[in-house]
């Protein structure tokens, strides 16, 4: 194992701590107890010798951010896999995993968010250098299909192809049941992450089987910002 793949596995183990220490080992059966950092350990374990199968066959992406976030994705399934096998419910591991991803979410877009509010006081104009700033990376075609579109009062794009979605899809009705409760619904916090009154909306997603992610990332006005009355 290389020094790169040291640091990822590393990154990962610590995400999964702060998910998992703690919380209940089931939903259901409470008197099972909680997770231990040796839960996790194991969990961890178990997770990354999955790894080989669930990564066999996968095609080369064209693109760094394409081969990231399916990195990510082969990650994630091994890791609900690995809760599912300690006795969890489907729901209550699907919570679990989307916690450890919001959890890197949030690491994994500091920088972007730093350099949006570095340039811009206006939350609108942050929201938008952000999402140029994704659509450069990870979301850079060929490996992602983004097409921008006029939508007044946000900025939009519709992802037509995400080789995440592709993956999840062809690993049967479980994995993609796990990936549409879990990656297709961290957009929301997201965005208000991102800025002062981040707001996402969609009518479309592609794990739900439409052609389409339409992309909607607007803003909210305070009521109490001065800037609301001018609009």
């Amino acid at each position: 194992m290389d020094l790169r793949t040291r640091l990822y596995a590393y990154t990962q183990f610590r995400l999964l701590c702060r998910a998992l220490i703690d919380r209940n080992r089931s939903r259901e059966h409470p008197e099972r107890g909680r997770f231990t950092r040796r839960d996790v350990k194991r969990i961890f374990a178990d997770a990354a010798a999955r790894i080989p199968a669930l990564a066999s066959g996968i095609p080369s992406e064209p693109t760094p951010g394409a081969r990231l976030m399916l990195q990510s994705g082969v990650w994630s399934l091994a890791m609900y896999n690995a809760i599912r096998a300690t006795g969890a419910e489907a729901d209550h591991a699907t919570e679990l995993c989307t916690d450890y991803l919001w959890t890197s979410y949030r690491r994994n877009v500091r920088r972007a968010r730093w350099h949006g509010r570095l340039r811009h006081r206006d939350p609108e104009k942050q929201m938008a250098r952000i999402q140029e700033r994704f659509l450069r990376f990870p979301l850079e075609s060929p490996g992602y299909d983004c097409r921008l579109e006029e939508v007044p009062g946000c900025y939009a794009y519709d992802i037509r192809r995400c080789p995440v979605q592709d993956y999840f899809r062809k690993q049967g009705d479980e994995a993609l049941e796990f990936f549409r409760r879990s990656w297709c619904t961290l957009d929301y916090p997201l965005a208000e992450h991102l800025v002062r009154g981040g707001r996402y909306t969609r009518s479309k997603v592609l794990s739900n089987g439409d052609a389409m992610c339409d992309m909607h990332w607007s803003v909210e006005r305070d009521i109490d910002d001065p800037r609301r009355a001018s609009r």
